[in-house]
């Protein structure tokens, strides 16, 4: 702007009324769009089958779906037991498939996992070896096949072992032991499968596109074989593996995480 059009816009502004000022810049502010760094989460369980001392995760044709649900909703299409109640530390979807901000468009330019330090160090690398993963933005078609868990890193969380309960500690030990894993990549915030050139955009709530999952099928039938149980004796601690659904030792959990860009209306904090 040169100086002749600045002396004119200050003459505007001296002979303009105060409140047509105000609504002007109102609308100026109501109508601009900025374009915000985002994340959202959402947990998923891979639950092995336990018959006595015998763990099995079934090949399935239904798929493990994240972003399916919203805090308060159930989580039983995330692998988790029927009754599974989500809360905000297994997502910050608001309702099943709705975002914080509903209107506006997503860009998702990459996608990461942290792995719960609940997961069994045992079955982690099983699971990552057996299960694949795609992406969907209507909730039923492939719009992109990653490819086994083991191509997506980790944006946080552990890397390099976790404990298990799936060994029996040593006879004068009661604490599990640790075992190591093929870890999926170093715990950075930058660490994450980058979608390139090609990012996917999630649409605003009733647009096509508007129902991205990240889904997950189980391929391949693992199994793990448990030491017994024993008991107590003359320099010899107690060993009880895992037996029920939901035990410490029968499951992995993952939260998948999804770095974006958010494209939606200014909000009235920001100046």
């Amino acid at each position: 702007m040169n100086s002749r059009e600045r002396a004119l816009v200050q003459s505007l502004q001296a002979s303009a009324p105060r409140e047509a000022l105000e609504a002007y810049a109102k609308a100026v502010h109501a109508s601009q769009k900025v374009n915000t760094e985002k994340f959202f989460f959402s947990r998923v369980r891979f639950q092995y089958a336990v018959a006595g001392n015998v763990l099995t995760l079934a090949a399935q044709g239904a798929k493990i779906l994240a972003f399916n649900y919203g805090a308060g909703d159930s989580m039983a299409s995330a692998g988790f037991p029927a009754g599974t109640i989500a809360t905000e530390s297994d997502t910050n979807l608001k309702t099943r498939g709705e975002r914080p901000n509903p209107s506006a468009t997503i860009k998702i330019f990459g996608i990461s996992f942290v792995l719960s330090p609940q997961s069994d160090g045992i079955l982690v690398p099983k699971v990552f070896d057996s299960v694949s993963c795609d992406v969907t933005v209507d909730g039923t078609n492939q719009h992109r096949l990653i490819g086994p868990l083991s191509f997506i890193p980790a944006a946080a969380g552990l890397v390099g072992g976790l404990p298990t309960r799936l060994l029996a500690p040593a006879l004068n030990a009661s604490a599990a032991p640790t075992v190591e894993y093929g870890s999926n990549g170093v715990a950075s915030n930058r660490n994450f499968l980058s979608f390139g050139k090609d990012p996917i955009i999630w649409r605003p709530t009733n647009q096509a596109d508007s129902r991205f999952q990240v889904r997950f099928g189980i391929d391949k039938t693992t199994s793990h074989t448990r030491p017994a149980d024993r008991v107590a004796a003359a320099g010899v601690d107690a060993y009880t593996g895992p037996a029920a659904l939901g035990d410490l030792g029968t499951f992995v959990d993952l939260i998948v995480r999804l770095h974006t860009s958010e494209m939606g209306d200014r909000s009235s904090q920001v100046g």
